[in-house]
Parts: structure tokens; sequence; C-alpha cells
């Protein structure tokens, strides 16, 4: 896993309020949920965040019931021709930024491809606050 990785992980009986410490401190929007192994159980963004608190939720409320526990992944073993076309893809359905876990053949965490119009990034290769 690499470094900066580790600075946007949470375990499953996080609180939205550590998820938004998280979210603040790495300027990403996006949590991973991982498991102690670090084997990726899905991810939260800024807008799941929104959604419950205006369902009712408080900082105080676990995540568990929350977060997207089916993101769409990448495999740290595909080309980067096909990690594009699938993101792309995404972009074209939902119209803005996504976020798409790279994990290993294990189900562990590798990276984050960060995607949008103009581009993809992986956060190994950016600077996470």
């Amino acid at each position: 896993m690499k470094k900066d990785l580790g600075k946007i992980i949470v375990r499953e009986n996080s609180t939205l309020r550590q998820v938004v410490g998280k979210m603040n401190k790495s300027n990403l929007n996006v949590v991973l949920i991982c498991s102690r192994y670090n084997r990726l159980r899905g991810l939260m963004t800024y807008g799941d965040v929104r959604r419950a608190i205006h369902q009712g939720l408080t900082l105080d409320s676990s995540i568990k019931k929350i977060y997207n526990k089916n993101p769409e992944i990448a495999y740290n073993d595909w080309s980067q021709s096909k990690l594009k076309k699938i993101a792309f893809k995404k972009i074209e359905n939902i119209g803005s930024s996504i976020h798409v876990p790279v994990i290993n053949n294990e189900g562990k965490l590798v990276d984050l491809a960060i995607a949008d119009e103009s581009g993809i990034s992986l956060v190994s290769k950016i600077n996470v606050n």
C-alpha cells in the first residue's frame, strides 16, 4: 500500500466526524473503507456525507450503513488504457469526477484513481496533505 493512501483510509466502525476529518485533511473529498488487513470494503464521498446529514444522521453516527460497499474498482494488473476506458465511461454517465479504488488479486488496496474530464491521476502520484 502506498504511503499517502493511509491518509484517506478509515475502518467500518468509523463515524461521520472521522470521515469528514480525513476528507478535510486530504482535500480529496473521498475516503476508502478498509479492513485492518487493508482489504477494500468500500468508499465514501463528500456527497455521501451530505446525504447522510440531510437524512438526519449526526457527525457521531456510524458509517456502516452509509458507505458505498460496491464501488467501481480496478485491478493493479490492468493496463492504463483499460482503467481510463472504465473511468471515462462512468464519467459520461454521472458527469463529474469519479474515484476508482485499485486493488490487487487479494482485494487489498493498492492505489486510488481519480478521474475527471481532463484526465486520470493516481493518489500515489499526487501529494495528499
